[in-house]
């Protein structure tokens, strides 16, 4: 933690929290920082390094470990990384695990996450003292969730089995609570995809708030914590633990299992409002309204509807219909099938459920990808700019999701052809990217190729070589934002 920026301070009757110690601008990093434990989600187990978390390809085979056959690895020196870091204690225990008499044959991540926390935290405790406060970074001392007696009893007996401490029952049981409190889901780059899950125990002290000042962006296992506006001094730093693209009911269901509270913001107090829009029938208006039991206003046109069940019903059946469509689709569904689901619901839903709605905002985002994967490039725009509208709606206007979304209509305004759209997209993105991911991140380096493309085909010029053979510019700095004059400067680092 930057302690000339932010520091750990006490909020009565909410424990601690982190406030700024000095003005902070948009975009500064307050914190960075690598998990202190971590472990890849079992679903990507041979997909993804265990180590560094990359994705294998054919051209990037995983080689396997030969001794409990459940990690993977990109090679040699990502094996010996987390074999000094983590496996080494454990590997015998999965390799015990993965026979086929015992079940399950692979843990749990939480099982896999305590496990190794309780090694480090050993590790720690001996090489520095028995004061289990004084170890640096150390998760203990975190909130802890409460946990039941059939999950406490299947944490200890395979925390036992893979681990050679010496804590009491009691001692795991706090710090199983603990990480299952306080732990990140890791993203992939583009915020879409969750990969792994580590305890970050810094960034665990920063408070939840529905409108966060702060958010945390992922590369690789980096974990930085960046301002998204402008704050004073002893400003309390806050992040969003859950997606704001989620009802109020949601929000609120995954802050009470996970966190143990309930959220009180401003927000939160109001009706529950983002599944409920519907279209308003007027004919010169087609605004969303709100529901309420009898009559449904519009602020569109200041009209009142009367007997309005008929349409309620539609609106509410269908977005019922969009919840079992998002449970019931998975990874391996085919992008002709996602194709089809997607548009049959996302047509039904005209002239009845308001393009912000939730359920319609996340099937409009499968369309895009299975438009993506199907060449449909008209239609994917067509749906991705569907979404920016609601991204716009729910998140701060400065915010890493809704960066990535401009950055991926921009690329699609690019592959359709329309050179004008893409580049007032590609600027949006390029201003914001520059606060919300940084421009040493890879998502920002993407953004200079596709800026430079934009840039030198609008000007009849030969594109750079490096962008011809599909690399990354080199450096950082080959597109620069100035701030004073909202422009971007492209500089002398390549061919021509």
């Amino acid at each position: 933690m930057d302690q000339h920026l932010c520091n750990v301070f006490s909020i009565p009757g909410r424990g601690r929290g982190i406030r700024t110690t000095d003005n902070v601008s948009m975009g500064t990093v307050l914190l960075s920082s690598k998990p202190y434990a971590y472990v890849i989600l079992n679903k990507f187990k041979g997909q993804r390094c265990d180590c560094c978390l990359r994705q294998g390809s054919t051209s990037h085979k995983l080689q396997r470990c030969t001794g409990c056959k459940l990690s993977w690895y990109c090679g040699t020196e990502c094996q010996t990384r987390d074999w000094r870091s983590q496996h080494r204690g454990e590997c015998r225990a999965l390799r015990h695990l993965h026979q086929p008499t015992h079940q399950p044959s692979q843990p749990p991540e939480t099982i896999r996450l305590v496990s190794r926390l309780l090694r480090k935290l050993d590790a720690s405790k001996e090489q520095h003292t028995a004061n289990q406060s004084a170890i640096p970074n150390s998760p203990i001392g975190l909130c802890s969730q409460p946990l039941s007696s059939m999950d406490l009893q299947m944490i200890l007996e395979l925390v036992k089995s893979m681990t050679s401490t010496d804590r009491s029952d009691n001692e795991i049981k706090r710090l199983a609570g603990s990480v299952l409190c306080n732990t990140f889901t890791i993203t992939d780059l583009e915020m879409a995809v969750n990969i792994a899950y580590g305890v970050y125990p810094e960034l665990s002290l920063v408070n939840h708030d529905c409108q966060p000042n702060c958010a945390v962006v992922y590369n690789g296992l980096k974990a930085e914590l960046r301002a998204i506006e402008d704050l004073d001094m002893n400003a309390e730093i806050s992040i969003s633990y859950v997606d704001l693209l989620s009802s109020r009911k949601e929000i609120q269901r995954q802050l009470s299992k996970q966190f143990l509270f309930r959220c009180s913001c401003t927000l939160c107090s109001q009706i529950d409002k983002r599944d409920s829009y519907v279209v308003c029938p007027c004919t010169t208006c087609k605004l969303p309204m709100i529901p309420n039991d009898t009559t449904i206003t519009c602020d569109g046109c200041d009209c009142i509807v009367g007997a309005i069940a008929s349409q309620k019903e539609k609106g509410a059946s269908l977005l019922e219909k969009g919840e079992v469509i998002l449970k019931e689709l998975t990874n391996s569904e085919s992008e002709r099938n996602l194709y089809e689901i997607t548009k049959e619901f996302i047509n039904s839903c005209e002239g009845i459920v308001a393009p912000i709605s939730v359920v319609y905002l996340k099937i409009c985002d499968k369309a895009t990808d299975a438009c993506v994967g199907l060449k449909y490039w008209s239609e994917a725009l067509e749906y991705a700019k569907r979404n920016l509208s609601g991204y716009r709606h729910y998140y701060p206007k400065v915010y890493p999701q809704l960066s990535v979304q401009l950055f991926r209509v921009a690329t699609l305004e690019l592959y359709a052809g329309n050179m004008s759209a893409a580049g007032g997209f590609l600027e949006e993105c390029g201003r914001m990217f520059v606060s919300t991911h940084g421009t040493d991140h890879p998502l920002y380096k993407d953004w200079q190729a596709s800026y430079l493309e934009w840039y030198f085909s609008t000007r009849g010029l030969p594109i750079p070589r490096e962008l011809l053979e599909g690399c990354h510019v080199s450096g950082s700095n080959a597109v620069s934002y100035c701030k004073e004059t909202d422009s971007f400067n492209i500089s002398r680092c390549f061919c021509v």
